[in-house]
């Protein structure tokens, strides 16, 4: 596989778990008979609410989700990052030759 299709999966499984781990953290006693939500609403509180919860993944900040699913989770974006990182530095010297 190369690097895009890393890329993508990488991406995808990120955003899966930031998803799943943001359903259960919202959880309560109360609202477990209710289950998850039945779909995703796309508005600026959801959408500041995904990145608090990434945010919160990426420091073991999250309750309800174990600290494996954070150890996880830091490699697989370190793994993201290097390859944006590498496409930017590309683009970049596309624009600028050196």
């Amino acid at each position: 596989m190369n690097k895009y299709g890393w890329l993508f999966l990488s991406i995808t499984i990120s955003i899966l778990i930031t998803i799943i781990s943001q359903e259960v953290a919202g959880l309560t006693a109360n609202g477990i008979t209710d289950g998850l939500a039945g779909t995703l609403d796309f508005n600026a509180d959801t959408i500041i609410g995904f990145f608090e919860t990434y945010v919160g993944l990426l420091t073991f900040n999250v309750v309800g989700i174990p600290a494996v699913i954070s150890l996880f989770f830091i490699p697989l974006n370190l793994v993201i990052g290097i390859i944006l990182l590498e496409l930017l530095i590309k683009a970049i010297e596309a624009i600028i030759p050196l």
